[in-house]
């Protein structure tokens, strides 16, 4: 078998969002987001305190690159829920705000 880049990439992400209920992938870490989207993310989930693994993908240009190429949006944060993807920015905020109308709290 052949080991490629992308293989040990999609193996590193799996291992990520199956050993975690949610994954943000953003730019910077949950204490010190490093562009506003991944901020605004952080913020909304951290005042519902919903428990969530960020991983700074600024720390791994290769996993970075990977993962624009995955998926569109291009931009940076993706969250997935349950090892599901959930989307960027947008994606993100109209599940959050979903979520918030349902029961006027946050369940995921």
């Amino acid at each position: 078998m052949i080991v490629t880049r992308n293989s040990l990439l999609r193996a590193k992400i799996m291992d990520i969002i199956s050993s975690n209920r949610m994954v943000l992938f953003m730019k910077g870490t949950t204490t010190f987001p490093l562009c506003g989207l991944s901020a605004s993310i952080c913020f909304r989930l951290k005042k519902h305190n919903v428990d969530f693994k960020g991983v700074d993908v600024l720390q791994d240009p290769d996993l970075h690159l990977f993962l624009r190429e995955l998926h569109s949006p291009k931009t940076m944060p993706y969250l997935y829920i349950d090892g599901k993807f959930v989307g960027g920015y947008d994606e993100i905020v109209d599940y959050l705000e979903s979520a918030e109308r349902f029961d006027g709290s946050f369940a995921y």
